[in-house]
């Protein structure tokens, strides 16, 4: 007689993914934990796993970055896809976006078919709305990932930059500029309170006396210093632009300045793009405010011309002089680059006609002309105008253009006002037209975020020379990058032209 089954031939078991009840072979009950694949796929420990396997693959084979991140991997991506389909991406091959129409033609009876009225219903089965984002309870759902995540980024980045954070994730709040967080140096264990708004404005000061915020209160003081003493002086104002912040403004002036450090306004660093800084250029005029933007190797290593700009912003130049009882006299080509590095922002330049105004036999205003260089359609170009540092030439500009136009009678006469640091005022009283505002342009930085360099060395035709590795397969700014450079942008110039019978006025 055979012995009796003590075992069933099943189980039944709780799946711990969907919590769904299901049965399983008595022999497999302490095996099979999932009631199917998907729920396997979907449990948050097998999410968990995968996520810490594919990490641990990216950290041997690619760095700890995703394939797609890396220019070498894009380049592959595009030379295979160029290979194949004779396009860099999918969607840009007719014959595959006309595979996705024919497709569409098939299931649903239109080429154009979209799934939106589905998403619709399937949100008010769930939410009761037709869209997720109008569901509250999404909304809060959203905001606590988003503040959790954002902690978890905090964490990290604190980490990296030799900071504890000192609050708790329960009494973290989000990073809205008015919320204020304790932080601790763990170099010199000095305690300081910031927002948390930007990361760059996580940072101990005495252990950073060159970060971007030390730069911002040195030209702060310096500010206060050459105003009258009633004249307000604001710091971090966040009350005319919406939220955005004003590094120093001066409202009886309406003129605000932005201390723009390489590392915290660069491209790939710290994510800030081709149009940002026009954009708060204009969002300044639309509010009557002028703009003044100073890059951090500028103030570093050009500290007394940025200052004389500043004052003459101000109409704090502490030296006038005025035009008529200067001399105008051709200047040497020695003089003129020795005059243009100590006293313009951009230096020396390439100028074929130098006039100077000399006032006691001192040069103390220069105009620069050459061939129009971009505009082939215009004669002649003012390429460099400037006075000595802190002095104020009261009409020089209208004489020492007067001379050069009287002299050469020229058809016509082009220049490019630096929208950073001028507002281009001085082309209307010397008659100029305003043309267009050009298009942002961009500096390259060194890998030690201190140096710029003019872009013009480093087009991509050059840069085989220039780099040890190149790869035409990518693009000049691919190949910067895998070189170890950053770039940042500016906001471009206001383009201004002069024709003839024009009237000057003196300035």
């Amino acid at each position: 007689m055979a012995r009796p089954k003590l075992n069933p031939d099943t189980v039944e078991k709780i799946c711990p993914t969907c919590g769904k009840s299901f049965s399983v072979s008595f022999y497999k009950r302490n095996k099979q934990k999932f009631c199917g694949k998907s729920c396997a796929n979907h449990h948050p420990d097998t999410i968990s796993k995968m996520l810490s396997n594919q990490q641990k693959t990216r950290n041997v084979k690619y760095g700890g970055k995703h394939p797609m991140q890396l220019a070498e991997a894009k380049a592959n991506f595009k030379k295979t896809m160029t290979e194949k389909y004779g396009v860099e991406h999918a969607l840009q091959s007719p014959e595959l976006m006309g595979r996705v129409r024919e497709t569409k033609q098939h299931r649903y009876g239109s080429s154009n078919y979209n799934n939106i009225e589905k998403m619709k219903i399937t949100c008010l089965k769930k939410y009761g709305v037709d869209n997720a984002r109008k569901s509250d309870t999404v909304n809060k759902q959203v905001a606590n990932t988003i503040r959790d995540s954002h902690f978890d980024y905090l964490l990290k980045f604190c980490a990296e930059q030799k900071v504890t954070l000192l609050s708790q994730r329960k009494d973290y709040v989000g990073y809205a500029y008015q919320n204020k967080y304790l932080f601790k140096c763990n170099v010199c264990d000095h305690e300081f309170e910031t927002d948390v708004y930007k990361p760059h404005h996580i940072f101990c000061r005495l252990c950073n006396p060159t970060d971007h915020h030390t730069l911002e209160n040195e030209i702060y003081k310096f500010i206060v210093s050459i105003v009258p003493n009633n004249v307000v002086v604001k710091q971090n104002d966040r009350t005319i632009l919406n939220g955005k912040e004003l590094d120093v403004y001066i409202p009886f002036k309406k003129i605000a300045y932005e201390i723009n450090g390489l590392y915290w306004h660069s491209e790939s660093a710290s994510g800030i793009g081709k149009m940002y800084h026009l954009k708060k250029y204009k969002s300044c005029i639309f509010n009557k405010i002028r703009l003044i933007h100073i890059f951090e190797n500028e103030w570093i290593f050009k500290k007394d011309i940025v200052k004389s700009i500043i004052r003459s912003s101000l109409g704090c130049v502490p030296d006038k002089i005025h035009a008529r009882e200067c001399v105008i006299k051709e200047v040497g080509e020695s003089d003129k680059r020795d005059f243009l590095d100590r006293n313009h922002i951009q230096g020396n330049d390439q100028s074929k006609i130098k006039y100077g105004l000399y006032y006691n036999e001192e040069l103390v205003s220069l105009m620069t002309f050459g061939v129009s260089r971009f505009d082939k359609k215009v004669a002649w170009e003012i390429v460099r105008y400037c006075n000595k540092l802190n002095t104020s030439v009261v009409g020089g500009a209208s004489k020492l253009f007067s001379y050069f136009v009287e002299n050469h009678k020229p058809d016509s006469i082009v220049s490019y006002s630096d929208t950073r640091y001028f507002d281009g005022n001085i082309y209307g009283i010397l008659g100029f037209s305003f043309i267009q505002q050009t298009s942002p342009n961009y500096y390259y930085i060194s890998n030690d975020y201190k140096s710029l360099y003019n872009r013009m060395s480093f087009q991509k035709h050059k840069l085989k020379k220039v780099l040890t590795s190149f790869d035409p397969l990518l693009t000049e700014w691919e190949n910067m990058q895998k070189a170890g450079f950053d770039r940042i942008w500016d906001c471009g110039n206001s383009k201004w032209i002069w024709r003839p019978d024009t009237k000057l006025e003196e300035m």
